[in-house]
């Protein structure tokens, strides 16, 4: 054993002696690479593709509506493999078989390697004064690179042409891919609302990719498709269905050992631009759909002294709401084309008419703030304040951007002390709170610049003014604000603003102090006398906040007497109790009961059989496809009479107010003069670009149009009212259409309010009509119209058993 080991140790000084003696081999290539021989493998694949787009009613079959293809063969070439692991590519058409797929960019996308996520796309076109058109090969460039970030994750939210959206990238089976985009926020390039869930937009794209072995995993087969749906609760028979599909086959696969393209050493972006000579569109397909050619108008206004001449006599005629949508339509287009100067040449021609009027409601609309002080003046010069200050109102739903409007205000109208620009400014400020959750929480915080503004008073406004603009807020600071005008000295305007303030209020703003002064408003124990119609204004807040603030309703009902100094606000106190048990969460139902079933609170029916002549009624009314709640009531021995429509998600629509002969109307929770009233305005506003799957353009508008007149009838509230829902999908590109639809619903009529005997409320809806018109024409079918006009018979509404015992009172 000893000689073994002894073997092994002169072995061991042997072999490491000739070691030293030795040179060390160069690397093998797995460790280092070898010198660069100019030559690379790059593949060539040849697909055929074939693409369709499809605009029809989904209730109707596919042939029934407009129907465009397009079929061609393309190569899809490997340009250049750099160190970063990443590819580029080209897509190229050498066929054109039919559709529009001639003279079409050859497009370039620098991606990573396996998970083709997209790093920038690149064009090469002749003449880069012109913007590339989105084609065939744009449309192959968005199908197969994917939107999402490399090693974040299968759901993602990804950037797409036309938004933000959810992606999934899944593997249901072995050697097939699956992509699906749904939950986009569409961003519009005019995207506008008032008042939202009057249209339903649901988009979805499924992307399909098939291998045909794990080795080469190449991408034999493509199945892309889209589609849009929209519809509305407003009517159900307008639907429209928008198909895209794209099918790509692999015909041919060339493996190519040949001359680089580029340096090893350079990257996808530098070849492209270097050797390529292509153009960079962008990084993401947000910025690359700016720099694409958007689908040629179909406007034929582009002209507003044109417009105005041949339009004149129409616009004079334009007396009512149902007369004027598609006036109004054309004319707010044409004013968001036309320079400031040309506006404001326009209303140095304009006399009092019809006319003048919906022109200023269409600048208000769309115009530039540039033209609102020529147009402020040339109101008052015709029609007075009034008619000012009905611009400066309809101003409050302008469509261009709210800061915009904001700035414009803050920076020309506030120190005008004859007009009313608060109320405005505060509206729209309110608007640009909601617009996004980052504003919105930042408008929560008292950390947004403009609400700081009001909320600071940096532009020395009075209390009167502030009152008018934070009244639109549903805020702590506006309601600590409002505070000081309850139970107070201020005048009796100041009270009854702070209390329709706080009946709208969220009960997450509320506190002890500002529960405490309502309730002895609700008493009438404040140091100033109030009126009953304040003490049930404060009532109907504190019912309604009182299952979130335990105590509320037993200092309530402490003050219940069998000979009430007031039956009037009792009776409505009873009745209001009623009506959120029976038609109010259920919450209600719970702490009334739970309250009354204490021995103190218990019913006291003497206590309801009140000698009164008010009368209030919540209705939810059942013949609309949109859930809405009518609630009102009336105060003879006040003169007092209120009518509110709104949407169950306590949404106001139109809150009418009639007091010692003085109305006021809300409309979408902006008050204004109900006197004159003349007033069209875009409740939601949507177009925008698409770009399709199938290598085609949409160019997609949805509008949903209101106007209101006041019908001046004396001795009760008459309105004309119309609502038009509009959709427009048409389809191309940069140089030509190939097929549009269009529909369009509209619904007109009469509401009026009326007082019989002093204290019996009649509400009626007279000579309502629903119009369906449908639309549609292409490059291969006639124009194919249809049209269905109805006739809703004239009705009153029954607003339930208290307004009705108080009728049935009167007439006995």
């Amino acid at each position: 054993m000893i000689v073994f080991f002894l073997f092994l140790i002169l072995f061991q000084v042997a072999y490491c002696e000739n070691i030293e003696d030795k040179p060390i081999p160069d690397l093998p290539y797995s460790a280092q690479p070898p010198p660069s021989t100019g030559k690379t493998r790059l593949l060539l694949y040849e697909y055929d593709l074939h693409s369709k787009t499809i605009i029809h009613d989904p209730r109707a079959p596919e042939g029934s509506g407009i129907i465009h293809e397009m079929k061609a063969r393309y190569n899809y070439e490997m340009l250049h493999h750099d160190l970063g692991g990443n590819i580029l590519s080209r897509y190229q058409i050498i066929e054109c078989i039919t559709g529009p797929c001639q003279n079409v960019p050859d497009f370039y996308v620098y991606m990573v390697q396996g998970g083709q996520n997209l790093l920038s796309v690149y064009a090469k076109v002749e003449d880069e004064t012109v913007k590339p058109d989105w084609g065939a090969t744009s449309a192959l460039a968005y199908a197969i690179a994917s939107p999402a970030q490399s090693g974040e994750g299968d759901e993602q939210l990804v950037v797409m042409p036309h938004g933000y959206c959810q992606q999934f990238f899944g593997r249901p089976e072995d050697k097939t891919f699956t992509r699906k985009i749904d939950q986009c926020d569409f961003g519009g390039a005019q995207n506008h609302t008032l008042l939202s869930g009057l249209t339903t937009f649901d988009y979805q794209q499924f992307v399909e990719y098939k291998q045909n072995k794990k080795i080469d995993a190449d991408i034999v087969f493509t199945e892309a498709d889209e589609q849009f749906i929209i519809q509305s609760p407003l009517d159900d028979r307008l639907a429209l269905r928008i198909n895209s599909h794209l099918s790509l086959e692999m015909m041919n696969r060339t493996l190519r050992i040949m001359n680089r393209y580029c340096p090893h050493n350079i990257s996808g972006d530098d070849c492209a631009r270097q050797i390529f000579g292509a153009t960079i569109l962008g990084k993401n397909w947000l910025d690359i759909n700016k720099k694409l050619a958007s689908l040629s108008s179909t406007t034929t206004e582009n002209n507003l002294s044109n417009f105005l001449n041949n339009e004149q006599n129409n616009l004079k005629a334009c007396t009512k709401p149902e007369k004027c949508f598609e006036l109004f339509k054309k004319l707010t287009n044409v004013i968001r084309i036309s320079t400031p100067e040309e506006i404001e040449k326009e209303l140095e021609k304009k006399n009092l008419d019809a006319g003048l009027i919906l022109f200023l409601n269409a600048i208000a609309t769309a115009g530039s703030p540039k033209t609102w002080k020529k147009a402020i003046v040339v109101a008052t010069k015709h029609g007075g304040e009034h008619l000012a200050q009905n611009f400066i109102d309809s101003l409050a739903f302008t469509t261009i951007p709210t800061a915009s409007g904001i700035k414009a205000i803050m920076k020309d109208f506030t120190t005008d002390k004859q007009l009313k620009y608060y109320s405005t400014l505060g509206y729209l400020i309110n608007r640009r709170c909601k617009e996004t959750p980052s504003k919105r929480n930042a408008c929560n915080l008292q950390k947004d610049a403009y609400l700081n503004v009001l909320l600071k008073n940096e532009m020395g406004a009075t209390v009167e003014e502030l009152s008018e603009a934070l009244w639109h807020f549903d805020l702590k600071a506006a309601a600590e604000f409002f505070k000081q005008f309850l139970c107070s000295t201020h005048p009796s305007n100041f009270v009854n603003r702070a209390l329709s303030f706080y009946q709208k209020l969220g009960t997450s703003h509320f506190d002890r102090q500002i529960n405490m002064k309502l309730l002895s408003i609700f008493r009438n124990t404040c140091p100033k006398s109030v009126s009953t119609q304040q003490s049930i204004s404060a009532m109907n807040t504190l019912v309604r906040i009182a299952p979130d603030f335990q105590t509320m309703g037993s200092f309530i009902l402490r003050g219940e007497t069998n000979n009430p100094t007031d039956n009037n606000l009792w009776a409505q106190f009873y009745e209001r109790i009623n009506q959120f048990v029976i038609n109010g969460a259920y919450k209600y139902e719970n702490y009334w009961r739970t309250l009354r079933d204490l021995k103190p609170f218990r019913p006291n029916y003497l206590q309801r059989s009140l000698g009164h002549d008010s009368s209030s009624y919540w209705i939810n009314v059942q013949n609309f496809s949109l859930p809405l709640t009518l609630t009102g009531s009336i105060l003879p021995s006040e003169s007092y009479l209120n009518t509110h429509l709104s949407l169950k998600n306590n949404i106001s629509l139109i809150n009418l107010e009639i007091h010692d002969d003085q109305s006021r109307i809300n409309l979408l929770g902006y008050p204004m003069e109900a006197h004159n009233l003349h007033q069209t305005s875009y409740l939601y506003e949507f177009s925008q670009n698409i770009r399709l799957l199938s290598g085609l353009t949409l160019d997609l508008h949805i509008s949903v149009i209101y106007g209101i007149k006041n019908n001046g009838e004396q001795n009760k509230a008459s309105f004309s009212q119309g609502l038009e829902l509009g959709v427009k999908a048409a389809i191309g590109n940069a140089n030509e259409h190939f097929g549009q639809a269009e529909y369009f619903s509209t619904i007109t009529g009469d509401f009026s309010s009326n007082v019989i005997n002093k204290s019996c409320q009649y509400l009626s809806f007279d000579n309502v009509y629903k119009t369906l018109k449908f639309t549609q024409s292409s490059s291969t079918k006639k124009v194919e119209e249809k049209t269905k006009n109805e006739k809703i018979q004239d009705s009153s509404i029954n607003l339930g058993k208290f307004v009705n015992h108080q009728c049935n009172s009167v007439a006995v």
